[in-house]
C-alpha cells in the first residue's frame, strides 16, 4: 500500500491512460460484491474475473471451479451457517470482553466500510485515497478474513459453552466434528488442487534460462526493448500457460522497456505509444529513430507471447523482416527458434544511461497529436480550432512550417469551375491549416492548380470525375461565360502523384434494365464469411428486399460487356424499416473495386439517390447490399426503381497539385501566442451520425460474452441514450470504406450520467486490435 502511495505521489498515475481506464472499472467490479451475502462468504470481484482457460486459448472464469461449487444451494447454506457462527462470535466476544475483541471489531468495521463502497465518500475530495483503494477487496479481504477467523473461533467457544449444558462427554467432540466436517465440505475445492489456481503451476521453458545466461555476459549498462508490444495493458499471455505483467527482469540485470514499468506514468507511457504506432503503421524509419532516441541496445522478440484467442496480429513477422534486412541491426542469438535477440547500432549512445542534448530552438506545430481524448478543441463550420499556445522566452526561436506536399499523402482540396467560350476551367485549391502568431496570419499559401477542359457550347449536363470522386455539373447553354469561379465540392487528392481528371456526358447513351436479372439472382454472403447465415430475398413489382441477421449479403446481376469508354450511373430508391444502411456498388465478378462501397445514410422513408462507377474492360456486376453485420435481429433493406445508365467519355487527362511551400518564421521579443486551425471538408470521408440519419446498429446489443444482462438503446431527438445492467451495451459504426492515408478526428457530444463512463474502441479490421481504446471521463 505504501508503494502504491509513493507511485501516485511521484507519477500522478491517475492521469495515465491505463489508469483512467482501469481505475473506474476495477472499483465498479469491487462494488458489485459490496453486499451482505457476498461479504458473508468473502466473495470478491475475482469470482467474475475471466482468464485464458488452460490448453483451449479461450477465455473462461478464473475461479470457475469455485463458482460452480458455491452455486450449489447446500454449499451456500453451509457457508452462511459458518458466517452465522462468526456473527455470534462477534456479539459474544464483545459481550464477554474477550482479549483483542475491540481490535477485531474495529478491523471488521473498517474493512466492511471500504468493501461496501465507503471510499466513494472520500475519493472525490482525496483522489490519492481513491487511487490507493480502487480495489478494496485486495486490500481489505485479508484482514477481514483474519477478523472472521477470530470471531469464528469465539463462536465455536459459544457453541461449546451452549452444548455443555447437555452434560454429555461426547458433546465437545460431536460439536467440533460437525463444524470441522462443515468446513471441509465448504472448502472441498481447496483440498482437490484449487487452493492455488492450477494456472500458477507452470514449468518455465529452458530458453529463458539460456536467455538469462546470454545477458549475464553482456554489459549491464545497456538497454533492452522486448517485443511484441501489442497491448497497452502490459498483461502478456504465453503459449506455455503463463500470463501476467512479465518476469524477465528477475533474471536479467539490464533495464527492460516493458509496460510493467511505464504503464502507470503519464510521461513514461509515451515510449509505448510511439513504438506501438510505428510498428503497426509499419513506419520503419520512425521505428529506427525511436530505437536511437531511447538508446536501445538490444531488441528481444519472444515467440512464446501469443494473442488471446488468436485474434490480434502481433506484427512479429513484419518486425523480424525489418530487423533482418536493415543494416542497423544484427542477430546476436537464436534460442530454439522461439526467442531472438538483435543488437542495434544506436547512434545515441549513453554512458550509464545518462546523456545530454542541446535544447531545440525550433517549433514544429504539425507533430502528430496524442491519440487521447481531447476536450479543448473547438469545431466551427469549416475548421477544427486547437487551443492557443502561450509562448514565453522564445526570442530567436523559429517556427518551421514544412511543405504539406512532403508530409502528407493526401491533401484537402476545394474544387470550383468557370465556363468561358468553349472551355471549362477547374480550379483545385489546397486547403492549408491556418497558423496565426499574435493574431497575424502566417499560414502557408499554396497556389491553385488549374485544369482547362474543352466543351461544346451545347453541352449542358456533365459528369466530372476527379481521382475517384464524381460530381454532376449543369452548364446552361445560353450562358457562354461565367465571371468568377463557382464551387463544386471538396475532396482529398494525392499530394505527390498525378490523378485523373475525366469528363463524361451527363446525358446517358444507353439504358439497361437489370430488374429481371436481380429478381432471378440468388442472394449470397459477401464481405463476411460466417457459418449458418442465410439471406432472404423478397421481390414485389419493381422492388427487391433483402433480409438477414448478423451478415453482409449481396444480390448481384452481371453487366453487359461494352467496348466504349465511359462511366456507369445507377439510379435507385431505398428504405429500411429496420434502419439498415443502404449500399449499392459496381465491382468485378470477385467483388474487386478501386473504392470500397460506402454505406448510405439510413432512412425509413423511400429515398432516391445515384452512384457512379467507371466502366471496365473486365466483366462487372451490380451489387445490392444488405449491411446486417453484427446485428442481433433480422435486418431488412428494400431497393426499388433500379436503373443503370452508361455515359460516354468526353475528356480525360492527368493533373497534379502544385507543391505547397515550406516556411520558416523567426520569433520576435513580442511573439507570445500561437494558434492553429485545420480545415474541415464536406467530402465522402466525412461522416456525420445523427438520431434521424445514422449507420449505427438499429437495436441494443449486449457484447458481454459472460453476462446476459439488460441492455437498452433509446433514440431521442437530442441523441442516443445507452443503458446496461449486468451487461455491456455496444454500438457499432462500420468505417471500412475510409482510406488509411488520411488522419481522422472522431468528435461527439457526450454526457455521462451514472455507472461506468463510455469506452471507445477504433478497431482495425486487418490487425483485429483497437488502435484507439479510451474511456471517456
Amino acid at each position: 500500500m505504501l508503494s502504491t502511495a509513493l507511485l501516485c505521489l511521484l507519477f500522478v498515475g491517475e492521469l495515465s491512460k491505463i489508469n483512467t481506464i482501469s481505475t473506474p472499472e476495477t472499483y465498479a467490479r469491487n462494488l458489485e460484491f459490496g453486499n451482505l451475502p457476498d461479504l458473508a462468504l468473502l466473495k470478491g470481484y475475482w469470482f467474475n474475473f475471466v482468464d485464458l482457460s488452460g490448453g483451449t486459448n479461450k477465455f473462461d472464469y478464473l475461479l470457475s471451479t469455485w463458482r460452480s461449487h458455491l452455486s450449489t444451494p447446500v454449499i451456500s447454506l453451509i457457508g452462511y451457517l459458518l458466517f452465522l457462527i462468526s456473527a455470534i462470535g462477534f456479539y459474544y466476544a464483545l459481550n464477554k470482553k474477550f482479549r483483542y475483541s475491540i481490535f477485531a471489531a474495529v478491523t471488521t468495521a473498517i474493512c466492511v466500510f471500504f468493501l461496501i463502497g465507503g471510499s466513494t465518500l472520500i475519493n472525490t475530495t482525496i483522489p490519492l485515497v481513491g487511487e490507493l483503494f480502487r480495489s478494496p477487496f485486495t486490500k481489505f479481504s485479508t484482514p477481514l478474513s483474519f477478523a472472521y477467523a477470530y470471531f469464528f473461533s469465539v463462536g465455536c467457544i459459544f457453541l461449546l459453552d451452549l452444548f455443555s449444558y447437555l452434560h454429555n462427554r461426547l458433546t465437545h467432540a460431536v460439536t467440533l466434528f460437525t463444524v470441522l466436517i462443515a468446513i471441509l465440505i465448504y472448502m472441498s475445492p481447496a483440498f482437490s488442487g484449487n487452493f492455488l489456481s492450477p494456472s500458477m503451476r507452470r514449468s518455465i521453458p529452458t530458453e529463458y534460462f539460456e536467455l538469462f545466461d546470454f545477458f549475464r555476459k553482456q554489459d549491464p549498462a545497456t538497454r533492452i526493448a522486448n517485443f511484441p508490444q501489442n497491448d497497452f495493458w502490459g498483461w502478456l499471455y504465453y503459449d506455455w500457460g503463463y500470463r501476467g505483467s512479465g518476469f524477465l527482469w528477475y533474471g536479467i540485470k539490464q533495464p527492460i522497456l516493458d509496460r510493467a514499468f511505464d504503464a502507470w506514468s503519464r510521461e513514461s507511457q509515451v515510449y509505448y505509444e510511439e513504438i506501438n504506432s510505428a510498428i503497426y503503421s509499419e513506419d520503419w524509419d520512425r521505428f529506427d529513430h525511436l530505437i536511437s532516441k531511447y538508446s536501445i541496445n538490444w531488441l528481444l522478440i519472444d515467440h512464446h507471447v501469443i494473442a488471446p484467442e488468436g485474434r490480434v496480429d502481433l506484427k512479429t513477422k513484419e518486425l523480424e523482416e525489418h530487423l533482418s534486412t536493415s543494416p542497423n541491426y544484427s542477430l546476436s542469438t537464436n534460442l530454439n527458434n522461439t526467442i531472438f535477440v538483435y543488437e542495434s547500432k544506436v547512434k545515441n549512445n549513453t554512458k550509464n544511461f545518462i546523456s545530454a542534448s542541446t535544447k531545440s530552438t525550433s517549433i514544429t506545430p504539425f507533430d502528430p497529436p496524442k491519440l487521447r481524448p481531447n476536450t479543448s478543441l473547438t469545431l466551427t463550420s469549416n475548421s477544427v480550432v486547437f487551443p492557443s499556445i502561450t509562448l514565453t522566452n522564445t526570442k530567436g526561436f523559429t517556427l518551421d512550417l514544412p511543405s504539406l506536399s512532403k508530409t502528407e499523402s493526401l491533401l484537402p482540396v476545394e474544387i470550383s469551375y468557370q465556363k468561358a467560350y468553349g472551355v471549362l476551367s477547374l480550379k483545385l485549391t489546397t486547403q492549408a491549416p491556418q497558423i496565426t502568431l499574435n493574431d497575424q496570419d502566417v499560414s502557408p499559401s499554396p497556389s491553385s492548380t488549374t485544369v482547362s477542359i474543352p466543351v461544346t457550347s451545347s453541352t449542358e449536363s456533365l459528369i466530372l470525375q476527379i481521382n475517384q470522386d464524381f460530381f454532376e455539373l449543369q452548364l446552361p447553354a445560353e450562358i457562354t461565360e461565367f465571371i468568377g469561379y463557382y464551387p463544386i465540392g471538396s475532396t482529398y487528392l494525392p499530394a505527390n502523384s498525378p490523378f485523373a481528371v475525366i469528363l463524361y456526358d451527363g446525358s446517358p447513351q444507353t439504358n439497361f434494365d437489370l430488374t429481371s436479372d436481380l429478381k432471378l439472382s440468388t442472394p449470397y454472403q459477401c464481405y463476411t464469411d460466417k457459418p449458418n447465415r442465410k439471406i432472404e430475398k423478397i421481390s414485389t413489382g419493381e422492388s427487391v428486399a433483402l433480409l438477414g441477421t448478423d451478415v453482409v449479403g449481396c444480390l448481384s446481376a452481371q453487366l453487359p460487356q461494352l467496348n466504349a469508354s465511359g462511366v456507369y450511373s445507377v439510379d435507385f430508391s431505398y428504405y429500411s424499416p429496420t434502419l439498415t444502411p443502404g449500399n449499392v456498388s459496381i465491382t468485378t465478378l470477385n467483388l474487386g473495386s478501386e473504392n470500397t462501397a460506402q454505406p448510405l445514410e439510413t432512412t425509413a422513408e423511400s429515398k432516391h439517390t445515384r452512384i457512379f462507377a467507371q466502366a471496365s474492360s473486365q466483366p462487372q456486376k451490380l451489387n445490392l447490399i444488405l449491411e446486417g453485420n453484427e446485428a442481433k435481429s433480422i435486418q431488412e433493406i428494400d431497393y426499388s426503381n433500379i436503373n443503370l445508365y452508361f455515359h460516354p467519355l468526353l475528356f480525360s487527362a492527368n493533373a497534379s497539385l502544385n507543391q505547397t511551400p515550406s516556411k520558416t518564421i523567426t520569433f520576435t521579443e513580442n511573439t507570445n501566442r500561437l494558434s492553429i486551425a485545420t480545415p474541415l471538408l464536406d467530402s465522402a470521408f466525412d461522416i456525420v451520425q445523427t438520431p434521424n440519419s445514422n449507420q449505427l446498429l438499429p437495436e441494443a446489443r449486449n457484447c458481454d460474452q459472460f453476462n446476459d444482462g439488460l441492455v437498452k438503446k433509446t433514440i431521442t431527438p437530442d441523441g442516443f441514450i445507452y443503458e446496461s445492467s449486468n451487461g455491456i451495451e455496444c454500438d457499432y459504426l462500420n468505417l471500412r470504406h475510409l482510406p488509411h492515408g488520411l488522419s481522422y478526428l472522431i468528435s461527439f457530444d457526450y454526457r455521462y450520467q451514472t455507472g461506468l463512463p463510455m469506452t471507445l474502441c477504433l478497431e482495425n479490421h486487418t490487425t483485429r486490435r483497437c488502435d484507439i481504446y479510451e474511456r471517456l471521463t
